[in-house]
């Protein structure tokens, strides 16, 4: 579970901005909090949404929790000279001098761990690795370029182990990276937790996503079971959702070309004409009728971001995991969002602290009924020096009763485009 994420000198944030999904003292939606020993007489908020102008950063934010995401898992692969994505803040000259800094606080278990690093386009400059058993700071390891790694609270048994993965990790290398591929055991749940528990979706994900469904419900009967009843619940029509082959049986499998590192190959069968994703539609001109099949490219776009987002939307719920999502309400109906929101809300669904963050310009959600305030996320950029800045509905005095749509599109919270009442034409 996601507790903090901060983040300095990346793309349009400039100065550190702190993301919490730490609960405030907010009495309403008891429901829609994850209690844990771990956080003592803190709790965790089960979902939070982002609300902004175009261009205020939203997005932003988001892509700097994958990237860290992605450095974490595939930047023990990187050559010697390999650039690292360094995109400082783009409206000062200063932060092009200065590093990208990243950390995340999370819980992994029962243990809350603290990981971070700084980077400049071509080395790691400081890397940092804590836990915290029984509210204790404790160092696992400690990193900056010019000097030797700490590892104050390792044990001797592996101390030629650690000695060998320090030599070998780059200086465009995570030490978390490289240390989980030469298998060091104790960072294992930090690296799971980033390749595992934490699940970022963006809105053109498209068929990857499908693939990745699929892939789920192939390997899984009862996440199969689960999507085939929320596609029911949304109205769809869809009762099953199959692989068929259209080559005759005669001239045996198609031939499809190797994918590419990383890619499945359902994306590959299904941009080649190999076994086709069909669906099956219950029977609308005759009762008890055989279901109607439908191939992938007869279905609606709504329909194709559905099957691609309820895998993950699953995933998450029976795994516990955090999920990110950016531009959630693209393409998809209303209530449909709000009843796949509604399933992180709901205690009896959510049974393992499953996390749901998501961006989105729907307005109709800004809802007391829907959310709680310190769920609300209102992003802007600062006028004085363009940088993104957040902060927490949370933080502004607001009664209950308050229509905080109404709200917001008047201008109350800002986090709104100042739209110029001037002719183009």
């Amino acid at each position: 579970m996601l507790i903090e994420f901060r983040v300095r000198n990346f793309r349009s944030i400039r100065d550190e901005l702190m993301f919490s999904m730490v609960g405030s003292a907010d009495t309403t939606h008891p429901d829609h909090l994850i209690r844990s020993e771990s956080m003592g007489d803190d709790s965790l908020l089960a979902s939070s949404v982002l609300y902004g102008a175009n261009a205020a950063g939203k997005t932003n934010l988001l892509l700097a929790l994958n990237l860290m995401r992605n450095l974490v898992i595939n930047s023990h692969s990187h050559q010697r000279g390999f650039e690292l994505p360094f995109e400082s803040f783009g409206f000062d000259r200063e932060s092009g001098e200065r590093p990208t800094q990243m950390e995340a606080v999370f819980l992994e278990g029962s243990m809350k761990y603290v990981y971070g690093f700084s980077y400049d386009k071509n080395r790691i400059l400081e890397e940092h690795l804590y836990q915290y058993p029984k509210k204790k700071k404790g160092v696992l390891f400690e990193r900056t370029h010019d000097s030797p790694m700490k590892f104050p609270r390792a044990d001797k048994e592996t101390s030629d182990q650690r000695e060998m993965i320090e030599k070998t990790t780059g200086e465009n290398v995570l030490f978390l990276s490289m240390a989980a591929k030469m298998n060091y055991r104790p960072v294992f749940p930090i690296f799971d937790w980033f390749q595992k528990s934490l699940m970022t979706v963006g809105p053109s994900d498209g068929l990857p996503l499908i693939a990745s469904t699929m892939q789920l419900m192939k390997r899984d009967p009862e996440s199969k079971s689960s999507i085939l009843k929320a596609l029911n619940v949304a109205d769809l029509g869809i009762l099953d959702i199959i692989e068929e082959d259209e080559r005759p049986p005669a001239m045996g499998a198609a031939p499809l070309p190797l994918p590419r590192p990383g890619e499945s190959h359902i994306v590959f069968q299904l941009t080649f004409g190999g076994p086709r994703i069909t669906f099956i539609h219950k029977p609308y001109a005759e009762k008890g009728g055989q279901g109607v099949h439908l191939p992938l490219a007869s279905e609606s776009e709504g329909t194709k971001k559905m099957l691609g987002i309820i895998g993950p939307w699953i995933e998450a719920l029976r795994t516990g995991g955090t999920l990110v999502v950016d531009e959630l309400d693209t393409k998809l109906h209303h209530l449909i969002v709000r009843y796949l929101i509604g399933l992180f809300h709901d205690p009896e669904q959510n049974r393992k602290g499953a996390q749901l963050i998501f961006t989105t310009h729907d307005v109709n959600l800004l809802d007391q009924d829907l959310f709680r305030r310190d769920q609300v996320w209102l992003v802007e950029r600062d006028p004085f020096t363009g940088s993104t800045v957040a902060s927490s509905l949370a933080e502004f005095r607001i009664r209950k009763d308050l229509d905080i749509e109404k709200a917001y599109l008047a201008g109350r919270f800002g986090a709104i485009p100042n739209i110029m009442e001037e002719k183009v034409i």
